[in-house]
């Protein structure tokens, strides 16, 4: 029951950076075109939501600095 097949699909970032791969192990040792295409849709769709999770995280940092700044003015104005 040893690996025979491993395929991979490089994960690069909306602004061209290689930041990994996605990959398969396989029992069997060969994939097909479709298999292929599967496996380069899900590295596109993971890259999607690894865009969307560190997007997300530099609104919050830009929502918390200006929380802090909104609080310290209060702070002043009293």
């Amino acid at each position: 029951m040893g690996l025979r097949f491993y395929a991979n699909v490089p994960m690069i970032t909306h602004d061209e950076f290689l930041i990994g791969t996605l990959c398969i192990i396989y029992k069997i040792n060969r994939i097909t075109d479709s298999d292929w295409e599967t496996l380069e849709e899900l590295a596109k769709t993971t890259m999607n939501q690894i865009e969307l999770m560190r997007s997300s995280l530099d609104k919050i940092d830009r929502l918390r600095t200006t929380n802090d700044y909104l609080d310290t003015a209060s702070i002043d104005l009293a």
